[in-house]
């Protein structure tokens, strides 16, 4: 009797969590980055109350055994990785329409030197950094020009002082500048001169937007000089690019984003060792792309 109810209770323990997690879901329908989770049951363990016997060639015929269980048990709770469909929402909110996690930090003076062709010592600097990542790309600037979700600095390559385009060899947060030059000389050949200055504030943006490419634009005064006179005008200067990161069985394998020559977000560069660069809280699961298909940013908000 007292067996039967341990089974019993047993079975209602596991239903319970079961119940746990469906109410997760249910509660989080409408939450940006939520993963469904799926719950599995598995048999508790048996107690063997008669045993087999082999029996005997041409005498005597063997016996099964009889086993009665303890109840269940659970198995599994598994997080569902794959992409949900996006919801247009506009303004500076992106989303992958690929695998990914868009990389974060709680700080915003983290740099990871991404130079060299030793690939296996890239990774170990990406994953030693203690970044954060998520697949919200509810983004917005505070009040020191920084790129952030909300919570984290948002990290990627930053526009080059040139901007002529992005520098790769360095992750970093990316903010508007504290500086934007333009001198256009008397053939029209233009010349800028971007800051950067980590100590100084931002200038004033009085717009901002992401592109398809993860190229991050901002309106901002610019000092332009030409035939000798210097007025500040608004435009448009790109700050740099949002990187992205994606996993393979809870390792880093590739960091998508800029790829140099290309200026798109695009897993094309293979390097050796399965990390690609260029520019572009999750968990580290298995969210592979074994086809390689690349990937764009999206003006939506996605899971």
């Amino acid at each position: 009797m007292l067996r039967a109810m341990d089974s019993a209770v047993a079975g209602l323990r596991a239903h319970q969590s079961k119940l746990d997690v469906i109410g997760n879901n249910i509660a989080n329908v409408n939450t940006f980055g939520f993963k469904a989770q799926t719950f599995t049951f598995k048999e508790a363990m048996y107690q063997s109350a008669v045993n087999s016997t082999g029996g005997v060639l041409g005498t005597a015929a063997g016996t099964n055994g009889a086993q009665y269980g303890y109840g269940t048990l659970m198995g599994s709770i598994i997080t569902d990785m794959t992409a949900s469909t996006p919801t247009q929402v506009g303004g500076l909110n992106a989303c992958l329409n690929a695998q990914g996690f868009f990389i974060t930090a709680s700080v915003p003076d983290k740099s990871t030197s991404m130079t060299g062709t030793d690939t296996a010592e890239i990774t170990a600097n990406i994953k030693g950094a203690g970044y954060e990542y998520t697949r919200v790309g509810q983004f917005q600037l505070d009040s020191r020009g920084h790129l952030t979700d909300g919570k984290n600095f948002v990290y990627g390559f930053r526009a080059k002082d040139d901007a002529t385009d992005v520098e790769t060899d360095n992750l970093v947060s990316l903010r508007v500048p504290t500086s934007a030059k333009l001198s256009i000389a008397a053939d029209g050949t233009s010349t800028w001169d971007l800051e950067f200055d980590d100590d100084a504030e931002s200038l004033l943006t009085s717009s901002i937007q992401i592109n398809s490419l993860g190229e991050v634009t901002v309106t901002v005064p610019v000092e332009v000089t030409k035939d000798g006179a210097t007025v500040t005008e608004d435009r448009q200067v790109s700050i740099g690019k949002v990187a992205v990161a994606t996993f393979h069985r809870r390792q880093l394998r590739r960091l998508l984003g800029h790829c140099p020559g290309r200026g798109h977000l695009l897993p094309y560069e293979r390097l050796s060792g399965g990390v690609q660069r260029g520019p572009g809280k999750g968990v580290l699961r298995d969210d592979y792309n074994p086809e390689g298909v690349p990937g764009q940013f999206k003006n939506h908000h996605g899971q």
